[in-house]
């Protein structure tokens, strides 16, 4: 596929297909292990990642699972993530879409093929951070859940 751009800027036009792979699913699972939904935690010092793990991560907030950490205030919490209540919802065997596309690192839309984690990595035991199922996304259709990530 040839890569356009843009006439006004010259910047790259073409989304970009992130799919979620079995590196995505151990980091995730990872950083799961060690911390429950909106805990702060610091990328380099929290967590035990590899390199490419570390490049990786940010991968993870396309399909709404890690977020970026806020202050009080509304400023930036440096070098700090979440994780989101999604997590709860997808290691307790939810399905979430298979890829999303992106353009300028946003995501613009969504695969309408599902898989579940178990699916990426084989069978796995919930982290006991997120194994109360009662907390699991009341009153919405899995659908809906992945539309705040796609905006």
């Amino acid at each position: 596929m040839k890569k356009e751009y843009c006439p006004h800027c010259h910047r790259p036009i073409m989304q970009n297909k992130q799919s979620f792979s079995r590196a995505l699913a151990d980091i995730l699972m990872t950083a799961a292990c060690e911390f429950p939904a909106e805990i702060p935690f610091h990328l380099q010092h929290d967590l035990l990642l590899t390199k490419s793990q570390y490049n990786n991560f940010q991968k993870l907030r396309y399909w709404g699972f890690v977020k970026k950490s806020y202050k009080a205030d509304g400023s930036r919490n440096a070098g700090k993530w979440e994780l989101t209540s999604l997590v709860r919802y997808i290691v307790n065997g939810k399905t979430f879409p298979k890829f999303k596309m992106t353009f300028n690192n946003k995501v613009v839309s969504a695969s309408e093929e599902m898989i579940k984690l178990e699916d990426v990595i084989g069978s796995y035991d919930i982290p006991s951070v997120w194994s109360e199922k009662q907390e699991v996304m009341k009153n919405l259709k899995e659908a809906d859940l992945f539309d705040e990530a796609i905006k």
